[in-house]
């Protein structure tokens, strides 16, 4: 679906479930529809992390981190 909200919670509960490749295809989806939110960035590096792609990850978390200087990173693995 082309709704923020509905890909953003599809992508927080596949997270949840420990489905992240699911969880990342959703929150994608999400970040299209708003790039400016930076969560939509941090979930999306945590989904990677879960997965084992600590590139990617990082690459997310820098992003969310420069939309969001106040993001506190000690929070996450990453």
């Amino acid at each position: 679906p082309n709704d923020y909200e509905v890909n953003r919670n599809l992508g927080i509960v596949y997270g949840l479930s420990q489905q992240y490749q699911k969880s990342i295809d959703a929150l994608l989806k999400a970040k299209e529809l708003k790039p400016n939110i930076a969560l939509n960035y941090v979930d999306i590096a945590v989904s990677y992390y879960n997965l084992g792609q600590s590139d990617l990850a990082l690459q997310f978390m820098n992003q969310a981190v420069q939309l969001d200087p106040t993001i506190d990173r000690s929070k996450y693995p990453i």
